[in-house]
């Protein structure tokens, strides 16, 4: 049974080379497997082994527990639309994103008081060029580049200072909100959005192929989630174009697990 599923991989990427062979075999081998363990089981009660069928009841329930499990983690962090992840962040990251913050508050000030300037100028019915150096453009460019070099000298200095073993900075509420960071006790933790959304316009786009997959995916192998990004002779249903790297990666230690 397994040299034919070989074989029958093998003229797939003959015939389409864009079928992707290692996930194809995998899928399918896991297949294979299921009903070899079940085939062991009856054998077993067939034949009174009670020892081989205890082992291969143990066998057979791991591997439905780990359907299960990635069934609830595809469920819950990959197509879950309010999907988050908790990460914790350092005091020095803090430090970094907060000086990020500051740099694009004082960018955005400079461009509203430029523009407007510019809006100002053009309700005059003047050339905005010359409004603008007739009415302090220059000057307004020497502001902002003051602001932005006061800026980064201040971030300086204050890097300095946290390098020098600063843990207890404050930050401001308005850059914890505005980037989702939130503190508990000494510590800061960020929510991340880790839903993949072409993981969810695939099974949109082709739901009884995903139906599919992960019906089979459940009651038999979680391998056979492989099957989406297969590319199966070339047929776009077994595609998905993920977003993030995580769920091939889920898989992948999954499979070794198992």
């Amino acid at each position: 049974m397994g040299l034919i599923v070989i074989v029958v991989t093998m003229l797939a990427k003959k015939l389409k080379k864009e079928t992707e062979i290692v996930p194809t075999l995998v899928a399918v081998i896991g297949i294979i497997e299921y009903f070899a363990i079940l085939f062991q089981i009856w054998m077993c009660i067939i034949f009174d082994a009670p020892r081989y069928l205890a082992f291969t009841l143990g066998a057979f329930g791991i591997q439905i527990l780990l359907n299960i499990y990635n069934w609830y983690y595809i469920k819950n962090s990959v197509s879950a639309s309010d999907a988050m992840k908790k990460e914790k962040l350092s005091q020095k990251k803090v430090k970094q994103l907060s000086e990020e913050f500051r740099k694009k508050q004082k960018r955005k000030e400079a461009y509203d008081r430029m523009m407007n300037k510019y809006e100002a100028g053009k309700s005059t019915s003047r050339t905005p060029l010359l409004d603008d150096q007739n009415e302090g453009g220059m000057i307004e460019m020497i502001e902002l580049y003051d602001d932005l070099g006061e800026s980064i000298s201040q971030n300086g200095s204050d890097q300095e200072q946290f390098e020098g073993g600063d843990k207890k900075t404050k930050f401001s509420e308005q850059f914890l909100l505005n980037n989702k960071i939130y503190q508990d006790g000494e510590d800061f933790y960020i929510e991340k959005m880790i839903e993949d959304k072409g993981f969810n316009k695939w099974v949109n786009a082709y739901d009884q192929t995903a139906k599919i997959i992960k019906w089979v995916s459940l009651i038999c192998t979680f391998k056979f989630y492989r099957m989406s990004y297969s590319y199966f002779m070339g047929r776009k249903q077994f595609l998905v174009l993920y977003q993030k790297k995580k769920f091939k990666k889920h898989t992948v230690t999954m499979t070794m697990l198992s």
